[in-house]
C-alpha cells in the first residue's frame, strides 16, 4: 500500500491546483501491473488555510481509522502524506483560564 497524489488545475475562482490522496495498491492483473484503488483519504488545494489543512488531516485520520490498519503501516502512511501536507500545529491548552473582562461602565 502507498500513497497516490492526483493533481489538477483549477480555474475558477481563482488559478489553483488541488491535490487528491489515495489510498492504492500494487496488484497484478493478466500479468500487468495496475493500480487498486483502496480509499479517497481527503482532497486539498495549494492555498489552503490552517483551518482547511486541519479539516484535511481530520478527514485523512478518519478514513485511516476506518481502514484497521497496523500503527505501523498507519504511522508510514501519515507520514508520506505529511511530506505534501504538513500536520497543522496543535493547540496546547492553557492551565489557567484566561481572565475575564471588565464590564464596561457608563461614566456620568
Amino acid at each position: 500500500m502507498y500513497i497516490r497524489w492526483q493533481t489538477r488545475a483549477r480555474t475558477r475562482p481563482q488559478p489553483d491546483r488541488h491535490h487528491r490522496c489515495l489510498l492504492v495498491e500494487a496488484v497484478r492483473i493478466d500479468g500487468k501491473p495496475t493500480q487498486r484503488h483502496l480509499a479517497y483519504l481527503g482532497g486539498i488545494t495549494d492555498s489552503a488555510s490552517a483551518a482547511q489543512r486541519r479539516v484535511f488531516w481530520e478527514n485523512v485520520d478518519a478514513s485511516l481509522l476506518k481502514l484497521k490498519l497496523p500503527t505501523a503501516e498507519r504511522q508510514r502512511l501519515e507520514a508520506a502524506i505529511a511530506v505534501k501536507v504538513p500536520r497543522p500545529r496543535q493547540r496546547i491548552p492553557l492551565e489557567e483560564p484566561l481572565p475575564q473582562p471588565r464590564p464596561i461602565t457608563k461614566r456620568r
